[in-house]
């Protein structure tokens, strides 16, 4: 017996999503008038791999009022779960689409710090 089926043979209805009156839910029909749904539909509707998508949100969660934040690549590795290396593909796809930018940071002696990550936010249009 599977986790969907209940004692009786018919199926839980809470692990089953239920279809919808009209078939459609309701994002749908306020996407295809052009409706802005969500502050983050670029996000979505950007050809990103799902990676940029994860470190993207990843980054947005823990950047400051200015859009910055410095956590290290294997910080953000081993919180979403990912490669070091997945993680420097998914910063060069967000760069590349101009959803992030990065400046390295220095210390007072001259060595290498945090590199800092500024999210730059997306007006719709």
């Amino acid at each position: 017996s599977s986790r969907r089926d209940e004692p009786n043979g018919e199926q839980n209805a809470r692990s089953v999503p239920q279809e919808r009156k009209g078939g459609t839910y309701p994002h749908s029909a306020a996407r295809k008038e052009g409706k802005r749904v969500s502050r983050l539909d670029f996000l979505y509707a950007a050809d990103l791999p799902h990676r940029a998508v994860a470190v993207y949100l990843y980054l947005a969660d823990r950047a400051n009022r200015e859009g910055e934040c410095w956590p290290a690549i294997p910080t953000i590795a081993e919180e979403l779960k990912l490669s070091e290396s997945t993680v420097r593909r998914a910063i060069r796809d967000l760069k590349k689409e101009k959803l992030l930018t990065t400046e390295q940071r220095y210390r007072k002696n001259g060595g290498k710090s945090s590199l800092c990550y500024k999210i730059q936010k997306i007006r719709p249009p």
